[in-house]
């Protein structure tokens, strides 16, 4: 299924997931940012 989310929501869910697992997803949220052109205000894969 497509995954359609603002980036203020990926980051809220990388900051969550990092404080139960220690993973650094809050890198990883960032990382998908900076890489997804022309996707400024939402995530859509």
């Amino acid at each position: 299924p497509q995954l359609d989310v603002e980036w203020k929501e990926v980051s809220k869910r990388a900051k969550l997931i990092m404080e139960k697992t220690g993973l650094p997803t809050n890198t990883w949220a960032s990382g998908l940012n900076r890489e997804n052109a022309n996707q400024e205000n939402k995530l859509c894969i």
